[in-house]
């Protein structure tokens, strides 16, 4: 059997899942048929890559041991570390090593795994009104009963004995009763059709059957109790959660069938609904003293969203929180008791993880942390600039023979967000003028040193969803000053300024000190635009507050990123349901980019959903409600003596990182 690798990911990649593992479970008086599912070949073979072991490492044999104190740097310190609050990359990685999820994805194959569920069901409903059939579709035929059972060792299809409800290639009508209602099956060249108006709700229905015997780090039993809890704290109205909720608006109910036994409904169809529910963001329910508040969500969300373990997260995961020395560093410790060390499963080594303590050293000034690197008081630094990646320091023999130079492409990107409740940014001709006015391809070469790509739109360029035929706007101040003018705004008095309807064209221009490089790209992009006749204002604020001063809106303009994935839902940051609360902090409202999104939500066709993405990318392209910036190469440096390091689409997975035994 392939030996499947776990990985605690940092960004949500998705891709749909069209194979599945799995076995009967209690129910011993279902029919079996087992046919091993084809791998969509053809959607895959461009994104599974393999990875290398220490691909950027010299070639050594050695064997995973456990052990050690890896020390890592961190530029920016996390505001908090909730798994359900948080929305930054600096409290993700943290997250990702605490918390745990009820299925896992192999980061080389995009496949989903058990985790803290050992198996899950997935069921189809057909419906006439409100009467439903749960079972399984699968493209010819439904079936009413199981739908398909996820688990190891074997790829098994689960279908209900009873009967199934209608078969495309039978080539005479017949009718079929149920709950009251007729179903008329009329043939019509060779295709049957529904008489009645019917709807045919794919993946609509995931169960998910959690091991027995796992715990919290305090000991606590964790089962299906703290997965629903989780699921009403993120769709509690007032709990800080909006970038997460709108993933889980579809969901009609979440039901405890048992202890161990969860089930989540569906009212429509979504895409990454397995992604979701099987991913969901689990927290302690015994940690928050719910019956105390007798359904007051108010009141519960204001003791949730200052509790104190959203600063000292309680997990299930392979490491256990342990101190957070504010400014200095964020300390964890090996969970010994990990469940999956007990489980002998074919895809993790149950020596995982092998290092015993990780910290994240907070080191804001890069030539001190480039200092610790090599005298060895830290390990590994994942925060390196161009400038450091250049410099005739790190390019030596004496720091190579010690030190892995390391860089992949990373799924995100950058961008200029321009607050559309803002009057000088409501004309898209005025939006694309200030896209004219940035030198991207300087701002690329002088400051990231060639490091990366411009983008054109909010995907991934390595992404089916990325439209590659789109060229990016130009530098071309000539063209941004007459769609300037064209839009009204000109220099009425001479000030050098332009001006419209008595408004100065003056704005703020926001940015976090967490990258020594962004004042220096604000400084460039300032200049060009006061060439032309705008006045830009640089507001240079700490980390800390940055995120949250972005989603309160209190920003006229701001240069921010966002991790996305290969086949992900851009909902939260687009639809115009998020401006208030959600991730789309500018204000952009658009009906066709709207219903765009929630078409591809429910559109399971990869080719076809793709397609609806592309044409959300030109018209994002067109109407530049943001200035997309560049996709960048992630730079790290990490000692020659951290053994077993592979760079994935989302990066490597410490996990699996040990120390050479020498």
């Amino acid at each position: 059997m392939k030996k499947y690798k776990f990985i605690n990911l940092v960004f949500l990649f998705i891709f749909s899942c069209t194979f599945y593992k799995g076995t009967d479970l209690k129910d011993k008086s279902i029919e079996l048929k087992v046919k091993k599912e084809e791998k969509n070949v053809d959607t895959l073979d461009n994104i599974i890559k393999k990875v290398k072991v220490d691909e950027f490492n010299y070639p050594k044999n050695s064997k995973p041991k456990e052990g050690g104190k890896l020390r890592i740097r961190t530029k920016a310190e996390p505001r908090m570390l909730s798994p359900i609050l948080s929305n930054e990359s600096p409290a993700g990685a943290i997250i990702g090593l605490v918390s745990d999820s009820l299925i896992t994805r192999d980061p080389e194959t995009f496949e989903w795994l058990p985790w803290l569920a050992y198996a899950w069901e997935r069921k189809d409903k057909l419906c006439i009104g409100n009467s439903c059939i749960e079972g399984y579709y699968d493209g010819n035929n439904f079936y009413q009963g199981r739908g398909v059972i996820t688990t190891l060792p074997e790829y098994v299809k689960i279908i209900g004995a009873d009967y199934y409800i209608f078969n495309k290639k039978i080539g005479s009508s017949f009718k079929i009763k149920k709950n009251g209602y007729t179903i008329d099956l009329i043939p019509n060249n060779g295709v049957l059709k529904l008489s009645k108006n019917y709807k045919l709700l794919k993946s609509s229905v995931y169960i998910f059957y959690i091991r027995e015997g796992i715990t919290w780090h305090d000991f606590h039993p964790f089962d299906g109790r703290d997965v629903v809890f989780s699921y009403n704290v993120i769709m509690n109205p007032y709990v800080d959660a909006a970038h997460l909720r709108n993933y889980y608006i579809d969901i009609e109910k979440v039901t405890l069938i048992d202890n161990y036994t969860v089930r989540f409904d569906y009212r429509k169809p979504y895409f990454l609904s397995l992604s979701f529910c099987g991913g969901i963001p689990l927290v302690p329910r015994h940690r928050y003293r719910i019956e105390s508040f007798k359904g007051d969500q108010r009141s519960f969300a204001e003791f949730f969203n200052t509790h104190p373990d959203n600063w000292k997260p309680l997990g299930t995961g392979p490491y256990i929180f342990d101190v957070w020395e504010k400014g200095k560093f964020i300390k964890l410790v090996k969970n010994k008791n990990y469940f999956a060390r007990k489980l002998n499963l074919p895809y993790f080594d149950p020596r995982r993880p092998y290092i015993d303590i990780i910290e994240y050293r907070l080191i804001t000034n890069d030539n001190v942390a480039l200092k610790e690197l090599v005298s060895g008081n830290i390990e590994a630094d994942f925060e390196i600039t161009p400038e450091v990646w250049f410099d005739s320091r790190t390019n030596s023999d004496s720091f190579k023979q010690n030190i892995v130079r390391a860089k992949y492409i990373t799924p995100l990107y950058a961008y200029i967000g321009w607050n559309l409740k803002r009057l000088f940014f409501q004309d898209p001709k005025v939006r694309v003028a200030l896209t004219y006015l940035v030198p991207r391809r300087k701002i690329l070469e002088e400051i990231h040193k060639g490091l990366g790509d411009i983008v054109t739109g909010p995907f991934f360029v390595d992404s089916p969803m990325c439209d590659r035929s789109i060229e990016p706007y130009e530098y071309n101040p000539i063209e941004a000053r007459r769609l300037l003018k064209e839009a009204g705004w000109v220099d009425h008095d001479g000030d050098g300024i332009r001006d419209k309807d008595g408004v100065k064209f003056e704005f703020e221009y926001l940015v976090h000190n967490g990258r020594d490089y962004h004042k220096k790209i604000a400084d460039i992009i300032k200049e060009s635009f006061e060439e032309a006749g705008i006045k830009v204002n640089i507001r240079v604020i700490d980390w800390t507050v940055f995120a949250k001063t972005v989603s309160e809106g209190n920003f006229d303009a701001v240069r921010f990123a966002w991790g996305t994935g290969i086949d992900t839902d851009p909902y939260q940051v687009w639809h115009s349901s998020q401006i208030n609360g959600g991730s789309n902090f500018i204000g952009f409202s658009n009906p066709e980019v709207d219903r765009i999104l929630e078409e591809a939500r429910e559109e399971f066709d990869q080719i076809k959903r793709w397609q609806m993405y592309r044409r959300l990318h030109r018209i994002l392209h067109e109407l530049q409600p943001y200035t997309f910036l560049f996709s960048f190469h992630s730079l790290v440096f990490y000692n020659r003596k951290i053994r077993g390091v592979k760079f994935y689409i989302g990066g490597p997975s410490i996990t699996e990182w040990y120390f050479d035994e020498n």
